[in-house]
C-alpha cells in the first residue's frame, strides 16, 4: 500500500501552488497590466511565474488522484453555491446588453443566464435532496450547468469588445471550461457511469486553473483595469466554484 506521506504532499502542493498562481496573478494585475491594450506589459515575468505554478498544481491534482485510494464525496454540503450563482446568473443578459456585445453574444447571455438559474435549482437539489428518490431529475438538471458553463464560454468567446488571445478572456475561458468538464464527470456519477479519478483530478485541477481567472479579473474590474463587469461575474462565479470545491474536498470521506 502507497505511504500516505505522499498523498498529503501532494494535496499541500495543489493548494500551495494553486495560492501561489493566485498571488501571483493577483500582483500581474497590479503591476504588470496595460489596461489599454488589454495585454500584460511586455517581457513581463509575474504572468509567467503565475501560469508555471497552476500548472504545476493541475500536475500534482493530477498525480493525487490517480494515487488516491479514497472514495469521492457523495455531494456537497455547503449551500451557499446556489444563492452565488443565482446572482451571477441576473448579470449576463443585462450586462451584454448594456456593454454592446455582438447579437451572437446576446442570445448567449440570456441562454447563459437560463441555463446558470436551472443549476442554482440542481446545486439545491443535490445538498437537500441527493437520494435514489430524486436521482432521475437531479441527472436531468445535471446537464444545466454543463450547457451553462458551455454557454458562457461561447459568449465570452464571442464578444468583440476584448482581443481573442487577450489573458482576460483566455484565463477566463480556461476556467469556464475546467468547471464544465467537472460538472459532465459529476452528471456521469449520477447516470451511474462515474469515472472518480477523473472526477477527483477536475476538483482539484479547478482550484489552480480558477485561480488565473478570478485573481487577475476581480482586481482588475476593482482598480479600473477592466471595464467589463461581465467578466467580473464570470470571475466571481469561478471563485464560488472554488470556494464550494474547496469545502467539499475537506469533507469527509470514506475508504474505498
Amino acid at each position: 500500500m502507497l505511504s500516505k506521506k505522499p498523498i498529503c504532499i501532494l494535496r499541500a502542493a495543489i493548494y500551495v501552488c494553486g495560492g501561489l498562481a493566485g498571488v501571483f496573478q493577483l500582483l500581474s494585475a497590479l503591476l504588470s497590466f496595460d489596461p489599454n491594450a488589454n495585454y500584460f506589459l511586455g517581457g513581463a515575468i509575474l504572468p509567467i511565474f503565475a501560469i508555471v505554478f497552476a500548472m504545476l498544481g493541475v500536475g500534482s491534482a493530477v498525480a493525487f488522484a490517480f494515487l488516491n485510494k479514497e472514495e469521492l464525496p457523495q455531494a456537497s454540503r455547503f449551500a451557499f453555491l446556489p444563492p452565488a450563482i443565482f446572482f451571477c446568473a441576473l448579470f449576463p443578459a443585462v450586462l451584454s446588453f448594456a456593454n454592446g456585445s455582438s447579437p451572437i453574444a446576446d442570445r448567449l447571455a440570456v441562454v447563459s443566464a437560463i441555463l446558470l438559474l436551472l443549476s442554482a435549482l440542481y446545486c439545491l437539489l443535490s445538498i437537500f435532496r441527493n437520494d435514489q428518490k430524486h436521482r432521475g431529475i437531479l441527472a436531468l438538471l445535471g446537464f444545466s450547468p454543463v450547457l451553462a458553463l458551455a454557454s458562457l464560454t461561447l459568449f465570452f468567446y464571442f464578444d468583440k469588445s476584448i482581443e481573442m488571445n487577450s489573458p482576460l478572456k483566455v484565463s477566463l475561458q480556461a476556467g469556464l471550461l475546467f468547471g464544465m468538464f467537472l460538472f459532465l464527470c459529476e452528471l456521469r456519477r449520477l447516470l451511474g457511469r462515474p469515472l472518480p479519478k477523473l472526477l477527483l483530478g477536475l476538483r482539484l485541477s479547478l482550484f489552480p486553473i480558477a485561480s488565473l481567472g478570478s485573481c487577475l479579473l476581480v482586481p482588475l474590474v476593482i482598480t479600473g483595469g477592466c471595464k467589463r463587469l461581465d467578466y467580473l461575474f464570470g470571475a466571481l462565479l469561478l471563485l464560488s466554484l472554488q470556494i464550494a470545491l474547496l469545502f467539499d474536498l475537506f469533507s469527509t470521506r470514506k475508504n474505498s
